[in-house]
């Protein structure tokens, strides 16, 4: 059962990426690809193609719905990721709408790190909010703000993203020390 899983997620992927980027996987490499197995609460599944940038998950955003960012140029700015594009690689995270991971809520991005809490990087939380608009004509945090703990400015500084009037995304960036009862980070599992 769970080999048939991996290749409807896998294909399901392949045909997001296929039809939104004009990315195509090459099936041989993700032949034996191993996907994080569920865990409870945890079952959504998210597959990142290799060498995929920021600034093209934005761009390809700016083509489905208003999306603003403080940020002049989001490849050269967030360059500290805790995961990389280099090989294609897949996450595990809670599929909802508002950030629902309460055990975090009121942790900074730097005590996620002590406590060794992934959590989803601002090029995942792109790809998540699109995948999501796309699939509902919906966005996502409309109540509540994801940080993106998984990543860092060039400044050390911490992206964040919400949604304003239910309609306008807007990425903006907060102290990696901060905390907020409204502000979440979503937790990703590998």
């Amino acid at each position: 059962m769970y080999k048939r899983q991996q290749a409807k997620l896998l294909k399901e992927w392949g045909n997001f990426y296929s039809s939104v980027f004009d990315i195509n996987f090459d099936k041989k490499r993700l032949k034996g690809f191993l996907l994080p197995r569920p865990r409870w609460g945890y079952k959504g599944l998210m597959l990142i193609p290799e060498r995929l940038t920021l600034g093209e998950a934005f761009d390809v955003c700016t083509e489905y719905f208003p999306i603003y960012t403080q940020y002049n140029n989001l490849n050269e700015q967030v360059c500290n990721n805790d995961r990389d594009c280099q090989f294609a690689y897949a996450i595990r995270f809670n599929e909802s709408q508002e950030p629902h991971d309460k055990d975090i809520r009121l942790l900074s991005p730097v005590k996620l790190r002590r406590n060794h809490c992934l959590s989803m990087t601002l090029l995942e939380r792109l790809i998540y909010g699109l995948k999501f608009f796309i699939d509902t004509g919906s966005h996502l945090d409309l109540k509540n703000i994801t940080v993106c703990a998984g990543s860092r400015d060039s400044c050390g500084e911490v992206p964040f993203i919400y949604t304003y009037n239910e309609k306008i995304v807007h990425i903006k960036t907060a102290s990696p020390y901060e905390t907020d009862s409204n502000v979440y980070a979503r937790q990703v599992f590998l």
